[in-house]
């Protein structure tokens, strides 16, 4: 099977009409687990941190639990890490006012994959430090792309002793500015960044690390349109990068997955999604079976998950 069908993983309930944001995690056994937020809508007090799996065997996703929830206060931007202990960690920010400025970064851990959680832990009071990226473990190091709301800035949060303490990397700055920093390795062996443009939107931003993503190269645009809205890059085992983004520049359609060796040219195209509305931040993962999948918000009130072959995207 190519391309699967498009299926909800959540749809809106009474309690929480709104879901958006949504991350992706998975296993060895191929069984995956997704989280996002939802409530009455985007910044409202009772926004919690929603989670759902399915095991690799299985079509369906159980029904949605929740991970995190503070009452009074919005949760948002999940992300997963596995954590070299073995323990799942998630990252998500609560907003300690009416708006992501007013956000601070916290950290839970889970020993038993995520079915039950220790206490949040605050990383940084630094209110507007957001997450939205896929961390990565590289040579014993964690990386952890974060971003500040406020000035609209993308950083990299680096742990050298296991997340026991972090430091910043520089700050990566460009026109109208950036967030979103997704991860991935070069040809050349250095890490690479691509970065959601901000203002009107414009062209995914690429830059280049040489020192294990302390320091960063001034970006350039690529050849991939984005109206200033969420993206997932991942990278395969044959080294090729898969897109999923809006490629527009004006809305938060169509929902595309493309590929590129480099990180700056993009091919091989496919459409998601082409409907009027929002198909919006997309998060992508691949199983040990080679087997690509997909999540995203569909209209606000959806998260909608899809899988695909590397093949199909090939033979477009």
């Amino acid at each position: 099977m190519e391309k699967g069908n498009s299926t909800p993983i959540y749809a809106a309930s009474e309690r929480f009409p709104s879901a958006h944001c949504a991350t992706m995690t998975g296993w060895a056994d191929g069984s995956l687990f997704c989280a996002w937020f939802a409530g009455t809508r985007e910044m409202a007090q009772d926004v919690v941190i929603l989670g759902a799996r399915k095991a690799a065997d299985d079509t369906r996703w159980t029904e949605p639990a929740i991970l995190a929830e503070w009452e009074g206060h919005s949760l948002g931007q999940p992300v997963f890490l596995h954590h070299p202990n073995g323990e799942l960690w998630l990252f998500y920010d609560v907003v300690f006012g009416s708006h992501w400025r007013d956000a601070l970064p916290y950290v839970q851990h889970s020993s038993d994959d995520g079915q039950s959680w220790g206490t949040a832990e605050m990383l940084f009071d630094q209110p507007g430090l957001m997450f939205r990226s896929r961390p990565q473990v590289i040579g014993g190091r964690i990386i952890v792309p974060v971003y500040d709301e406020v000035r609209w800035q993308s950083i990299m949060m680096i742990s050298e002793d296991n997340g026991q303490s972090w430091q910043f990397s520089e700050r990566i700055t460009t026109a109208n500015g950036n967030i979103h920093p997704c991860l991935y390795q070069t040809v050349e062996g250095n890490l690479g960044a691509l970065l959601r443009p901000g203002g009107k939107g414009g062209f995914l931003w690429q830059t280049e690390s040489t020192d294990k993503g302390w320091s960063w190269s001034k970006p350039v645009e690529t050849n991939q349109k984005n109206p200033n809205s969420g993206f997932d890059v991942w990278q395969t085992g044959k080294g090729r990068l898969v897109l999923a983004n809006n490629p527009s520049s004006t809305g938060r359609n169509p929902l595309t997955i493309s590929l590129s060796s480099d990180g700056k040219n993009w091919t091989h195209s496919r459409v998601i999604e082409s409907d009027e509305g929002e198909f919006s931040y997309p998060c992508l993962w691949q199983t040990p079976d080679k087997r690509m999948h997909l999540v995203y918000t569909h209209q606000r009130t959806h998260i909608q998950y899809v899988s695909f072959s590397e093949d199909w995207l090939l033979n477009a």
